[in-house]
């Protein structure tokens, strides 16, 4: 009976840890007011964004991407703080909803977005490991650096996979026809 509770408690303890904490997304819909919040809606489903969440986007006239915590939400418009220190004061920012033109986001499991990270990782790792073995072996101390194709099957399917798995949790989405955004409110 020991044994098997030693197990299950190996066995649940990595589930107990991965939890996140909750977000203001929790909040948001325990509350009582209602709070603006920012909707991606795409084909298959909507992503939502609240007061507090990171919020990962392209606008009009930028070149790059722009990556902050969402302050408040009003009618059309994102506002993003930031704290000044040349003037020590909190600078806002706001965003046009019309001058988002990308949005990025993860959807997807948080195994399948580790594994995209770590499985390219491992396959670029065994690669080196398994070519230059010889270098480091003392026993194979002369003998000539080889790929051979178990090596090159194996380390191109744990990239290949991670690239998979990267490419499918990782969403970037075009705003326009098929994609909206859109404020909405709890109620």
């Amino acid at each position: 009976m020991k044994r098997l509770l030693f197990l299950l408690a190996i066995l649940w303890a990595p589930a107990l840890y991965a939890q996140q904490p909750p977000s203001s997304t929790g909040r948001a819909m325990t509350s009582r007011q209602t709070i603006r919040y920012i909707a991606v809606d795409y084909p298959g489903g909507r992503k939502r964004f609240f007061a507090g969440d990171e919020f990962v986007f392209k606008a009009k006239g930028q070149s790059g991407k722009i990556r902050d915590n969402i302050f408040a939400v009003t009618d059309s418009t994102l506002v993003f703080a930031d704290f000044s220190e040349i003037t020590n004061q909190q600078e806002y920012t706001e965003y046009r909803l019309s001058d988002i033109r990308k949005v990025y986001f993860m959807k997807g499991s948080s195994l399948a977005t580790q594994a995209g990270y770590l499985l390219p990782a491992a396959g670029a790792l065994y690669f080196i490991m398994d070519f230059f073995g010889p270098v480091w072996n003392r026993e194979l101390k002369g003998s000539s650096l080889e790929l051979t194709s178990s090596t090159a099957i194996v380390s191109g399917g744990l990239i290949g996979l991670g690239a998979l798995c990267y490419k499918s949790t990782h969403k970037a989405m075009k705003i326009g026809h098929r994609n909206r955004l859109k404020v909405l409110q709890t109620f």
